[in-house]
């Protein structure tokens, strides 16, 4: 037992556990650089996918690569949500969708961060002033979707920002989960 949990200081992955432990990228070297850089840090990449952290970042990005995007309203803490990333976004069919396909905006509720003081806006949703980058988030998840829950998805199109199909909560079935990215790309191409 002891030397599989070992095999996760050299680099690999402990399946068995998937979800419970934090993803490599949330690692103490990650943290320094995500503190360092605050508002600044960008992307990072989860299962070779370079994953934008930003919204306009990722509307930006997709406007260019002439892709949707799929916005991941997700959590640092959130045990479903890894087991989503590790368990169901590394399987064939859905890698090759989310890689190829898509923009991805990983936009973490529970970041804390401090907002520049310029986008401290005053949240009707949550009802006070949002002064970190994981309100802001939440009040866009509420407001656009009226949802609260983590993982939850949705496929947008970058030029009008209107969504591609229904959006989804978590979705462990690697099938179905697989036809809603196919559904929302083939929506996509249509819309051209």
């Amino acid at each position: 037992m002891v030397g599989y949990f070992m095999t996760d200081f050299f680099g690999g992955d402990l399946n068995a556990f998937s979800g419970f432990p934090p993803p490599k990228f949330y690692s103490y070297f990650y943290k320094k650089e995500k503190h360092e850089k605050g508002e600044e840090m960008k992307t990072h990449k989860l299962n070779g996918m370079t994953i934008y952290l930003n919204y306009d970042d990722a509307i930006a990005a997709a406007k260019i690569a002439n892709k949707p995007v799929m916005i991941d309203f997700t959590g640092w803490a959130c045990v479903n949500c890894r087991k989503m990333e590790e368990g169901v976004w590394k399987q064939p069919g859905v890698y090759e969708l989310l890689n190829e396909k898509y923009i991805i905006a990983s936009l973490y509720v529970d970041e804390r961060i401090a907002l520049p003081a310029e986008q401290q806006d005053s949240s009707v949703v949550l009802k006070k002033r949002m002064t970190t980058v994981g309100e802001k988030w939440t009040d866009m998840q509420i407001a656009n979707f009226q949802q609260v829950s983590q993982p939850f998805y949705a496929l947008i199109d970058p030029r009008t920002e209107r969504l591609l199909n229904n959006p989804r909560g978590n979705t462990p079935e690697v099938k179905v989960y697989k036809d809603f990215l196919a559904c929302g790309w083939e929506t996509y191409k249509g819309q051209k």
